[in-house]
This record gives C-alpha cells, structure tokens and sequence, in this order.
C-alpha cells in the first residue's frame, strides 16, 4: 500500500470522525433526502465544476422525473446551500451537517421551504399506492417499497416513509384519502403548507401583488447580468433576509420562481406577468 493511498485512509477517517454524533444519527427525512441528493451531485461533480453546471444537470433530470415538482423543490433549495461543501472525497453526510440540513442546524430549520420536497415526496408516495390498494398489508407495503425506485434519488426517503407510516398509508389510501389530506394527516406537509396553498388559490395574500412586481423587476434587472435560474433565486432569497417578512418573502419565491421565471424575457409588464402568476389582478 502506497503512502499516498494510507494518508486518503486516514483523511477519509478523520473527515467521518468530524461529523457530530446527532448529525450522524439525524434519522429525519429531510436529512435523508439530503444525503441522497448530495450522492447525486457529487457523481456529477466528477463531469462538471461550476455550480451553474452541476444545477444544469439537476434541471435535466428533473424534467424527466417521476417526481418533477419535488425534484425541482430540492435542487431550488438544497444546492445553493449545499455546494461549497460538497467534494469528491468528502463523505456526504458531512456537507449536509454543515450546510444544516442534518443535526443540530437541521432541528432549527423546521420553517423553512426544505419541508416543501418532503411534502411532494410524500403526495407522489400516495399516488403510487393507489395501484395496490387490493392487496393485504404486508404485499402492500412491499409492492410500495419496490415502486420508491421509479422516484429516482428520492428512492431512500420514499421506502423510509413507506416503513414509518405503512399502516396510516395502507387505511387511508382504502378510505381514498386525496394526497394532500393524507400527507397533512401525518404531519409530512403540515398545517401550514396546506393553509399556505389554499391561501394562495383564493389570493388572499393581500401583499402578493407589490412583492411579486418587486422580484419581476429585480430579477429582470439581474438577468442582464446573464445571471442563470439557480443564481437569481439564490440573489432574490438573500434579498428577502433584508425584508420585515422574510419568512412570505422566502416561501413566495418558493411557490412562484418558475412561473415568474419563464415569463422574465417576454415583453409583459411585471404586473402582467404577476396576474397570471397569481390568478388576480396586480394593477
């Protein structure tokens, strides 16, 4: 054995070492889905270097996944945080502690828009269900386990959640349950998540329409510094840190970005482009 391949032995050692304890032990589904996440980004680290490059290929992916919306969810959210701690040859366990989303940091993280793709894992989780609905238990639960694969790198989190709540997951996809319901049921999309769609269903977000024309607008005047998709979020959710409601501010460009986004080049007014995004009229 070279000395060379013992000092990567014992670097590699060490790093694991570094890891705290509850973030090693961080059992939670957002911690998982992580560590899945930064698996896939580091093999694509192996073909590519940038941020912009890596969230190139994410985007890719996601149009071809099974779970589009929660795959779009995760890589709006965890990337930004996520790359500059991700190398090759560090363990991945490791780069979610210290970008928070395992551990400590994780348990103080609970409000933030990372909920948002455990959620849609869950509701993609009850669509998949209904075609094993006339099996017993056991083959049910099984069957669920064996369809998380089409879920792509949400494979890990889906038979986790399948195994925690199989017995909830069997009654209420029985009693036809919709999705959504059953997901707030078992507290995976939470009150707050549901409330929040529906108020923005029924537009009763009074401020929606002046914070939307404002992030038209600056990411419109950021785009002419050929700024890419992941870079504007990342600029307009650091510019929400500065506003009296960061937290709407934050969630706002969680729910809305992609519609926004495709419409920043075309000659619509920001509040045009805003009455379609939010199904109101913002004049």
């Amino acid at each position: 054995m070279t000395q060379m391949s013992i000092l990567a032995k014992v670097s590699i050692v060490v790093l694991l070492l570094s890891i705290p304890i509850e973030a090693s032990n961080d059992n939670s589904f957002e911690c998982t889905l992580c560590n899945s996440f930064a698996s896939v980004a580091v093999d694509y680290l192996q073909q590519v270097s940038t941020l912009k490059e890596v969230n190139d290929l994410f985007a890719l992916r996601c149009q071809k996944s099974a779970a589009a919306a929660a795959c779009d969810a995760v890589r709006t959210t965890y990337l930004p945080q996520l790359f500059d701690h991700l190398k090759p040859d560090h363990p991945t366990q490791l780069a979610c502690h210290q970008s928070g989303y395992c551990g400590v940091d994780h348990l103080k993280r609970n409000d933030t828009p990372q909920k948002e793709a455990t959620c849609y894992v869950c509701t993609e989780i009850f669509d998949l269900a209904k075609a094993f609905v006339n099996l017993t238990q056991d083959e049910f639960t099984n069957r669920l386990q064996l369809a998380c694969h089409t879920l792509d790198f949400f494979d890990s989190v889906c038979r986790q959640i399948v195994v925690e709540f199989s017995s909830q997951i069997y009654t209420m996809t029985k009693e036809e349950v919709a999705p959504q319901a059953a997901c707030t049921r078992i507290q995976l999309c939470g009150n707050d998540t549901t409330e929040r769609r529906q108020l923005k269903q029924e537009a009763n977000f009074e401020s929606d329409c002046p914070l939307c024309g404002h992030m038209v607008r600056q990411a419109r005047a950021l785009q002419k510094e050929d700024q890419s998709e992941l870079s504007l979020v990342t600029a307009l959710t650091n510019s929400c840190a500065l506003d009296d409601s960061s937290t709407h501010c934050t969630r706002f460009i969680t729910e809305q970005f992609g519609c926004l986004f495709h419409r920043l080049n075309s000659k619509m007014t920001a509040e045009a482009v805003c009455s379609m995004c939010l199904s109101k009229q913002c004049y």
